[in-house]
């Protein structure tokens, strides 16, 4: 909200570029800080697991808006994307094993499938649709993916 404000700020059109480009690398340093987090399994990391997906809610809401303000052409557009899905899809999974709802990690598959189309060779979304596959029974796709 603040940068929308200041973006209609007149005076400070020589540095509305600069606000949003700061805006943006600010907004995916956070998310990439919690993806190393995730990916590191650190013990606060996995705290975080276990006290449920409410923490990673934010995350797809920060990598929206940083999609918003960089824009379609932007180089990181498409790895922004995939990680905004690839949130989604893990929000669904600790969903599922929170709330003990198997109709969740569908949901997280399909996110994480479309998150494959912006970014092909993701390790991480990867290493995540095998989880949702393990846990939905399909061991050997699971394996294989890996």
């Amino acid at each position: 909200m603040i940068c929308d404000q200041l973006v209609l700020i007149k005076e400070l059109k020589s540095l509305h570029g600069e606000i949003k480009r700061r805006l943006i690398a600010a907004l995916q340093d956070e998310v990439q800080q919690v993806l190393n987090s995730y990916l590191s399994v650190d013990a606060n990391e996995i705290s975080n697991r276990i006290r449920g997906f409410e923490d990673y809610l934010k995350y797809p809401k920060y990598l929206q808006k940083a999609g918003d303000l960089m824009g379609s052409k932007h180089f990181m557009f498409s790895l922004n994307n995939a990680k905004k899905l690839y949130f989604e899809g893990l929000v669904f999974r600790l969903k599922a094993q929170a709330l003990g709802q198997k109709a969740y990690i569908d949901s997280a598959r399909i996110k994480l499938e479309a998150a494959l189309t912006y970014e092909n060779e993701a390790s991480f979304i990867f290493n995540e649709l095998a989880i949702n596959y393990q846990l939905s029974g399909q061991t050997e796709l699971a394996r294989k993916i890996l």
